[in-house]
């Protein structure tokens, strides 16, 4: 049974299970039945690993069967700044959000680490779990929005002549000015350099396209790496960059940006889009990874809002919008993993 679809005996009884697996107390048969209750939901899986990651965060001299849920939460809410705003997206969190004790949420949805850099700079690393964002407020006053399965490095205190910081992922900025000190924004492939802006950053490293939207103010763009005088780009308002990381070539378009922003709102936008683009930006929220057998369909075109859909919502609506099909995977889940595996859904034309 799901656990968004549990009383209040059977939610005990997941809790106890996973308290003895936390606790190296479970035998081979609860392992085996919380593996098969975790499989049933990507709900479930992020019950388990908010549960896991409070686990880790509490004093291990505590013994976990008194734990409550406001003293889990005091805990956790010692460790993470005030500053942060948790933004439930879609249908998911919907459902899961009702069912999950409130410090299972926190920290399903967002985690963090703190490392030392070797001039003893304290530096604070946020991650987001799929399908949430997160909103903080940075040392200097700069807002930060953090899209889904994304990470962002940045020291405690910015005490350098340079603002820096380190994405991974997709983030939105709203820098506060101060031209004596300038905002960077470094990725594996791009640095966006700025004064006081507000612009949005693209850049998974999985994928060879980076891209940065500008709404106000000037960026300039450069390679990663290289010396600032290489700039890339020097966007103005309202402009666009696609970079290649492959070719390293830069398209710079100017329209509206709102499509390239609106995840920030819980909305992905497409106009007139390649299926291949839609997929793209579903699998990234959604922790999916798609594989196409045909690719002439990823040519096809939308023109539509996804907004609070759930995934399987939204692959019905592909397959009644355009002719194809799809077939969702078995995935196998290892518990020892911290990390969520892609699901994979095979994508293929609509048989006649």
């Amino acid at each position: 049974m799901k656990m968004d679809h549990m009383n209040n005996l059977e939610q005990e009884e997941a809790l106890r299970l996973i308290t003895k697996y936390l606790t190296d107390s479970a035998t081979d048969e609860e392992i085996a039945e919380l593996e098969s209750l975790i499989k049933a939901s990507p709900a479930n899986w992020n019950y388990f690993m908010g549960m896991k990651n409070i686990w880790h965060s509490l004093d291990k001299s505590i013994n976990p069967a008194t734990i409550s849920p406001k003293n889990a939460l005091d805990n956790v809410m010692k460790q993470i700044s005030n500053e942060y705003t948790i933004i439930r997206l879609w249908r998911f969190f919907k459902t899961a959000a009702a069912i999950l004790l409130i410090p299972l949420v926190l920290g399903g949805l967002f985690w963090m680490k703190f490392t030392l850099d070797k001039t003893s700079t304290a530096y604070k690393e946020v991650f987001t779990a799929n399908a949430t964002r997160l909103a903080f407020n940075l040392d200097d006053g700069t807002k930060v929005w953090l899209n889904a399965g994304s990470s962002l490095k940045y020291p405690e205190k910015f005490t350098s002549q340079q603002r820096s910081v380190y994405l991974k992922g997709e983030a939105y900025f709203e820098v506060k000015s101060d031209k004596s000190k300038p905002f960077i924004v470094n990725t594996q492939s791009i640095s966006v350099k700025a004064t006081g802006t507000k612009f949005n950053v693209r850049a998974f490293l999985d994928q060879q396209l980076s891209e940065v939207s500008l709404l106000s103010g000037q960026v300039s763009v450069f390679k990663s790496g290289s010396k600032e005088n290489t700039i890339i780009s020097l966007l103005k308002p309202n402009q666009h960059l696609d970079y290649n990381t492959n070719s390293h070539q830069g398209v710079l378009e100017e329209g509206d940006l709102y499509k390239y922003i609106s995840w920030r709102d819980g909305k992905i936008i497409f106009r007139n889009d390649p299926l291949s683009a839609v997929l793209e930006r579903i699998g990234e929220f959604h922790n999916v990874h798609f594989q196409c057998t045909d690719k002439k369909i990823l040519e096809y075109r939308y023109h539509i809002t996804f907004q609070n859909e759930s995934l399987d919502e939204i692959l019905d609506i592909l397959k009644a919008s355009s002719p194809i099909d799809f077939k969702i995977m078995k995935r196998s889940i290892d518990l020892s993993d911290s990390s969520m595996p892609k699901q994979e859904i095979i994508i293929f034309p609509k048989r006649k």
